[in-house]
């Protein structure tokens, strides 16, 4: 069983502190994977494009999503960059999570309720197979989950549920001490 670890990584939308921000999450991978972890996660506030572009790539068996983009993008895309270059052993072994909570699309025929919970169903799906599962908190988020943020178009209520499953998530699925 996998684990749900609240993982406090603060913000800033600076570039070169993107790369930082990465290597903090590349550095935590590596110790997780080393204690044992199959695979780390991290959640990540998306728009629905960059899920369906990272659902296909990891569906597909590979694992550089070319997420791009602002804000937590920046720091995705710079984990990326570490994998490919000097970090490869990680490739397939750490990935991204998103938490879809912008749109600029239809979603397909669904409600952003329908898509939140496919989200919520591969997070756990993830613990399932014994991952750990980073959910990603800032300075400007706590005590919550940074999901969201200025540029989302979710309702409140929306926001709230989402918040709410990360809780259970870690309830569900502690951190190993």
């Amino acid at each position: 069983m996998g684990e749900f670890i609240s993982f406090y990584l603060p913000f800033s939308s600076k570039l070169r502190d993107s790369l930082k921000q990465a290597q903090v999450l590349i550095n935590e991978a590596k110790e997780l994977i080393n204690k044992g972890a199959p695979g780390v996660a991290i959640t990540y506030s998306a728009n629905y494009a960059q899920t369906v572009k990272i659902r296909e790539t990891y569906e597909a068996g590979e694992w550089y999503t070319h997420t791009s983009g602002l804000h937590q993008a920046d720091v995705m895309r710079e984990m990326e960059a570490l994998m490919a270059s000097e970090e490869t052993s990680l490739q397939g072994l750490v990935q991204i999570a998103p938490i879809t909570t912008i749109t600029y699309t239809d979603y397909n025929g669904q409600t952003l309720d329908d898509v939140i919970k496919s989200d919520f169903d591969n997070v756990v799906s993830l613990l399932k197979k014994g991952w750990t599962v980073l959910g990603w908190k800032n300075q400007d988020s706590i005590p919550k989950y940074a999901v969201g943020g200025k540029i989302s178009n979710m309702t409140s209520a929306q926001n709230k549920r989402i918040q709410n499953a990360f809780l259970k998530l870690s309830k569900e699925y502690p951190e190993r001490k």
